[in-house]
């Protein structure tokens, strides 16, 4: 970047099956400048409240490994789903408190999702209902010292979103939703990946669409695939990186994409950081080293505008 070197963080996946304190020592080992924490995977919000007492041991656990955090809202919040308001709200409401509390500075989210029958005729109204949420949640985020992030989505299997959709396969409809906001507490996620996966089902330029978020990106995942969007069935999920097929999450260098071109230029916002985001199976701490060179490599081309 102009004004500071790239900071990269790795996803501390819940499916790891490792304590977080052993997860965050082997993270700190190899090099990493932080991680990115998933919320679910800690135990400390249940039914849409924090559990003081873990909150206590999950703060102490973060301190003592002395990394910067990020943190990952659950996958399921969806912030335009009107039957269920309330407890999304109060996920995400305590998701803000977890960042908080845990020194985390950016708190990532996933856009909201619609039934694919009523999504033309209610979509405008779900998105002006989901800008509102994210304006509140924004406004406290910014009082606890938080950047709430919104992440750009790939093309899905119907099977695996039981037949919903997402307006958050377009990167440019993310950048717009985040404007509409116009929050300075909001800002987009770049995730990588999704987006060459939804353009490859959506017909589109990776390169544009990468850069119809710019500038107002404020966090970045990492992760390789090979582009394919979801077609081939597939009998099980673990048989995705064995054809590349979809969000394998691979370590980058192993699938298609050009991180050094495709972020070279790009503009973000300052103190951008990036997040490695590999699945637990592929990432060994023999390959760890290269795996961090080459998204350090990549994330040197990052501009701050």
């Amino acid at each position: 970047m102009s004004d500071l070197l790239p900071r990269i963080h790795l996803a501390l996946r819940p499916d790891a099956g490792i304590p977080l304190d052993s997860a965050l020592a082997l993270a700190k080992a190899a090099g990493f400048d932080g991680t990115e924490l998933s919320l679910p995977s800690l135990g400390v919000v249940i039914g849409g409240r924090v559990r003081e007492d873990a909150l206590t041991r999950l703060r102490r656990t973060v301190a003592d490994a002395g990394l910067h955090t990020t943190l990952h809202a659950p996958l399921s919040l969806n912030l335009m789903d009107e039957d269920h308001a309330d407890i999304h709200m109060a996920v995400a409401r305590a998701a803000l408190r977890v960042a908080e509390e845990t020194g985390a500075t950016v708190l990532v989210v996933h856009p909201g999702w619609l039934p694919p029958g009523p999504v033309f005729a209610v979509g405008e109204g779900a998105m002006r209902r989901e800008a509102e949420r994210l304006a509140e949640l924004a406004a406290d985020a910014e009082g606890r010292g938080v950047l709430v992030v919104i992440e750009n989505m790939p093309a899905v299997s119907a099977r695996a979103t039981g037949g919903r959709v997402t307006y958050a396969v377009d990167p440019a409809m993310v950048a717009a939703q985040a404007r509409a906001v116009a929050h300075p507490a909001l800002a987009t996620c770049l995730d990588i990946s999704h987006a060459a996966i939804a353009a490859t089902a959506r017909g589109a330029d990776l390169a544009t669409d990468i850069r119809a978020m710019s500038p107002g990106i404020g966090h970045i995942h990492m992760h390789d695939s090979f582009a394919r969007a979801p077609g081939l069935f597939l009998w099980t999920h673990e048989e995705a990186a064995t054809f590349g097929i979809g969000d394998t999450h691979l370590p980058p260098g192993w699938g298609v994409l050009d991180f050094d071109a495709l972020l070279h230029g790009l503009k973000v916002r300052p103190g951008t950081r990036v997040t490695l985001e590999i699945a637990p199976p592929h990432l060994t701490p023999d390959i760890a080293p290269e795996v961090l060179a080459r998204a350090r490599r990549a994330a040197s081309g990052l501009i701050a505008g």
